[in-house]
């Protein structure tokens, strides 16, 4: 038995008419929370796609239980050079990620953490990007280990310190999230070719 773990995906870009219904099979297969029609009804996804498409809109899907937090659907569209962005949540022993791929670019799957466990902490983007907000004026380690809030970030910055010999709180954050949390990319629209 898989773990189940909340996650979305977002797709998007530009999809040949002739795929439009191997693309409708393929979501169909999968067991949407939010944002589509019903397991197994081809038809109906057929026309959420076109409503999608018509709307300049994205295809955003939600499961709180996907099976690791991925989609078997996330095959396919890489194989059909397909825009999306998948995210899913941390759980356990399991990062959290961000998984994508642009259509055009060859070969660029890319999976980042959103939050990362290691051992007893989990360490999560958005508290990192809170931390710095608060932090980006203040240029000592200690203050800025006296202003956040949150044990994990302030951990992060003592460790990042070690690690680089940097002194600066607000460039070992900005250093270590374009390291390991870059942002995902848009999602174009969905158009039908």
């Amino acid at each position: 038995m898989s773990n189940r773990i909340w996650a979305q995906i977002e797709i998007g870009g530009n999809i040949p008419a002739a795929k439009l219904q191997d693309l409708a099979h393929e979501l169909s297969q999968e067991c949407f929370e939010e944002g589509g029609p019903q397991k197994n009804d081809i038809d109906s996804w057929i026309q959420h796609i076109r409503d999608t498409a018509e709307q300049d809109s994205t295809l955003e899907l939600i499961d709180s239980s996907a099976s690791w937090g991925m989609f078997d659907l996330e095959v396919w569209l890489l194989k059909n050079d397909v825009t999306f962005v998948r995210q899913c949540e941390a759980d356990g022993e399991y990062d959290g990620e961000y998984v994508w791929h642009v259509q055009g670019t060859p070969n660029n799957e890319s999976k980042h953490a959103t939050k990362s466990c290691d051992g007893k902490n989990v360490i999560d983007r958005d508290a990192v990007v809170v931390a710095l907000n608060i932090i980006e004026e203040i240029p000592t380690l200690e203050e800025a280990a006296l202003r956040v809030n949150d044990t994990n970030v302030s951990g992060l910055i003592a460790k990042e310190a070690l690690r680089t010999g940097e002194i600066n709180p607000a460039h070992l954050l900005r250093h270590w999230l374009n390291e390991y949390y870059p942002d995902p990319p848009d999602v174009p629209a969905l158009t039908i070719m």
